[in-house]
């Protein structure tokens, strides 16, 4: 079973606050993954950033964008594709951590412009 193998893993390599090298390629689970091969603290930015994204999308009602992240996260208990950005497009959507109001910004500069081409 994966809790098993995230049992096994954490007790032969054990959990440390930063990275360190680590041989081993057949962990499948990517949160521990991520904690022995990475450390405490990168996995914790890693899920707050992810958190923050997810917090921006539900507030902007994509709830699509939301679903897929959702669906990533849960199949990274199985699969370490949630590390690798080619198979986990979720990783776009971090960028709604960074910039929340970036599109709404844009379109509000783009508008703002347009009517004042119109009035002139």
């Amino acid at each position: 079973s994966r809790l098993y193998e995230a049992n096994y893993y954490i007790t032969k390599y054990g959990v440390g606050l930063f990275p360190k090298v680590v041989d081993f390629y057949i962990c499948d689970n990517a949160q521990t993954f991520m904690m022995v091969k990475f450390g405490v603290i990168y996995t914790i930015i890693y899920l707050v950033v992810y958190y923050k994204t997810m917090k921006n999308l539900v507030k902007r009602n994509k709830y699509i964008e939301t679903f897929f992240i959702i669906i990533f996260l849960l199949y990274s208990y199985c699969e370490i594709v949630f590390l690798k950005p080619f198979p986990n497009f979720s990783i776009l959507f971090l960028m709604y951590a960074f910039y929340p109001n970036r599109e709404e910004e844009n379109n509000n500069e783009e508008h703002t412009k347009l009517l004042e081409d119109m009035h002139s």
